[in-house]
């Protein structure tokens, strides 16, 4: 794989192992072609550390299938981590991979990306103690424009992706559903949201492009919010009272 000219490789649900994730980080390391590798479905467990050391060397990689390999919290933090060093990765899909609050300093890497535009870390319980070290990693990023975290179960922890909202630039579409969001922290959403919107809505007429963009909060499966319509009233939201 390393020198062989290979751009793409799929080898999802195909009984990899550790070791065979092992082989794959060092060959990763060594690629000058290879775009994009897919080995979601794979008990990959603690091969995670392997192929987090050859993203962090990787200079061609765009994209990197994930989900549902058991990482946990060694494996995952392992790939989190390579993105402080790599400049190639735009796509990153990890969700269902056992992660918890375990990785949430790793989390902060996100900030350091300068390459990243897509992040899926969905069906992982990182709670809402992990919530401060992703919206400190939010805010300081400058790429980032998808950020997929449903079922995590975030809860009260959405007060500080609130809060790292009102500063991030690139973020254009967020997915929170079935975290437990109650009335308060939908409310600090609200208001990033709405900064958000106004923001663009001036970029844009600064520049001549009214209409040609906009930013979408999505905290349920049924409703999607733009920057026309910022009333989340009619949410299913949990109030707080037991």
């Amino acid at each position: 794989v390393g020198d062989c000219g290979l751009t793409e490789l799929n080898l999802s649900s195909n009984e990899m192992d550790a070791a065979a994730a092992n082989a794959l980080g060092e060959a990763l390391a060594s690629s000058v072609t290879l775009k994009r590798i897919d080995i979601q479905s794979n008990l990959i467990k603690e091969g995670g550390v392997a192929l987090g050391k050859g993203l962090a060397a990787s200079t061609s990689l765009t994209e990197l299938e994930l989900s549902d390999c058991a990482l946990g919290d060694e494996g995952g933090a392992a790939v989190l981590e390579a993105l402080r060093g790599n400049t190639t990765l735009q796509v990153l899909k990890m969700s269902d991979n056992k992660l918890s609050a375990g990785v949430a300093p790793a989390l902060r890497a996100i900030g350091e990306s300068t390459s990243l535009t897509q992040l899926d870390l969905s069906e992982n319980k990182l709670g809402p103690d992990a919530c401060a070290d992703l919206a400190a990693g939010i805010a300081k990023n400058a790429s980032l424009r998808e950020l997929e975290l449903n079922y995590c179960a975030l809860g009260a922890g959405c007060a500080a992706l609130g809060d790292a909202l009102k500063s991030n630039s690139t973020l254009t579409s967020l997915e929170l559903n079935d975290n437990g969001i109650m009335k308060a922290e939908a409310a600090l959403l609200r208001d990033a949201f709405r900064r958000r919107a106004e923001r663009l809505r001036k970029e844009l007429d600064e520049r001549g492009e009214k209409g040609k963009k906009t930013w979408t909060i999505q905290v349920d499966q049924t409703h999607k919010f733009t920057g026309r319509d910022l009333d989340l009233d009619d949410l299913n939201l949990d109030d707080g009272d037991d």
